[in-house]
């Protein structure tokens, strides 16, 4: 399938992002595609352009067009799950000045499937002492699907960075969950109880086109935790954000994959996996600004990454 509309759309002038092959760019047009599996989402300049796009398709496939919010007046108002609000300027030049990403329909799923619609709420997502191993603590004993319940976190965590670190935390067990692991989605859910209206803000950026990077470790962080004997206690996690603008667009939190002997090894480690990511974004984000024809004081993108460890840095 993908092939096949990758070949209608390549057909059609459309160009393949190399770093994301999901992204067609139309730089005539001016006009953006993503596929996500048979989900089309469309940007462009010109609402003609994008209808004319749309008939075009239609002759070829079995395309049917998202209902439209006509009380709202906006094209888009969920991708995937994914509710978006826009807040604008005036009715008349519909120039956006808030663009909200949320996800509430998946967080009452998750609530409902632990059965916590009514729980209390938490100020944090994760207690101060991490999830370990837990070999010898009391079974799993849930009616609720453990990997399941995971399953459906690990989506939410594309609107909800600040939750990231505990769900990847609970995403280890899921073959094998303890009471204690059961207590850490809780923990979680009680949490989204207190934010379940939160999500991604997205503000009108006028500089110039930045991508920065805020990237940490913490050192064995594990350790005290599982058995020292077992080598994974003394593992470090890797966590970083990168920001478009001032915008968070992509985000991770997760245990390195070999043991580091110091705080600036554990250090050099995550921002090594932080500048894989953030290169790629870069290039994307450029493409999306050329695709657009977006006026650019520059024709690059300029970036900054932030790291807290000076032996790191001195390296």
């Amino acid at each position: 399938w993908f092939q096949h509309i990758s070949k209608a759309l390549i057909a059609r002038g459309y160009v393949q992002n190399d770093d994301d092959q999901c992204m067609f760019i139309h730089k005539t047009n001016v006009t953006i595609l993503l596929v996500y599996v048979d989900d089309l989402l469309m940007f462009g300049r010109s609402r003609a352009v994008i209808d004319e796009l749309i008939d075009d398709l239609r002759r070829g496939f079995g395309l049917t067009r998202e209902q439209v919010d006509q009380d709202a007046k906006t094209d888009v108002f969920s991708y995937l799950g994914i509710e978006m609000t826009v807040e604008v300027t005036s009715e008349s030049e519909r120039t956006p000045k808030k663009i909200e990403l949320r996800q509430r329909a998946l967080i009452e799923k998750i609530l409902a499937a632990v059965g916590m619609k009514d729980c209390q709420k938490k100020q944090t997502p994760a207690n101060e002492v991490p999830l370990g191993i837990d070999k010898q603590g009391r079974p799993f004993e849930e009616e609720w699907s453990y990997a399941s319940v995971v399953g459906m976190l690990l989506y939410l965590v594309n609107t909800r960075p600040d939750i990231q670190m505990a769900v990847n935390s609970c995403a280890r067990f899921s073959h094998s969950p303890k009471a204690s692991h059961a207590e850490g989605i809780k923990r979680i859910c009680r949490y989204l109880q207190k934010t379940k209206d939160r999500g991604l803000v997205f503000r009108p950026y006028q500089g110039d086109l930045q991508v920065d990077c805020y990237v940490d470790s913490d050192f064995c962080g594990l350790f005290g935790v599982e058995d020292p004997e077992d080598p994974v206690s003394s593992r470090s996690r890797t966590g970083f954000v990168i920001y478009l603008g001032h915008c968070p667009v992509h985000w991770a939190s997760k245990l390195q994959p070999l043991a580091t002997l110091s705080t600036a090894e554990a250090e050099y480690v995550a921002l090594a996996e932080a500048m894989k990511t953030l290169l790629p974004v870069r290039r994307i984000a450029l493409a999306v600004a050329k695709g657009l024809s977006l006026k650019l004081n520059n024709s690059r993108v300029i970036s900054k990454v932030f790291e807290d460890n000076q032996s790191c840095i001195a390296m």
